[in-house]
């Protein structure tokens, strides 16, 4: 759902990994970089299996548009 919304206020597909808990999985691999299990933050990443979930913007994507244009005409015009 989250990612969905992304999608639409950005106007882009959004790519992101397909599991709960990513931070989690982030810590853990600094962690095992820094106890010398991996020899480098990009070596600790190619070891998970990654699988990414794409969600594309969709039918509220106008509407986010609109309100986007709202909020910055409103922020802009208070200077």
């Amino acid at each position: 759902m989250v990612k969905g919304k992304q999608a639409d206020v950005l106007g882009i597909p959004v790519k992101a990994l397909d599991m709960k808990e990513t931070t989690a999985l982030g810590a853990a691999l600094v962690a095992f970089t820094g106890m010398g299990i991996y020899k480098n933050i990009e070596e600790a990443f190619a070891a998970v299996e990654s699988r990414y979930e794409i969600s594309e913007p969709g039918e509220n994507r106008e509407r986010y548009k609109e309100v986007h244009g709202i909020f910055v005409e409103r922020v802009f015009s208070s200077e």
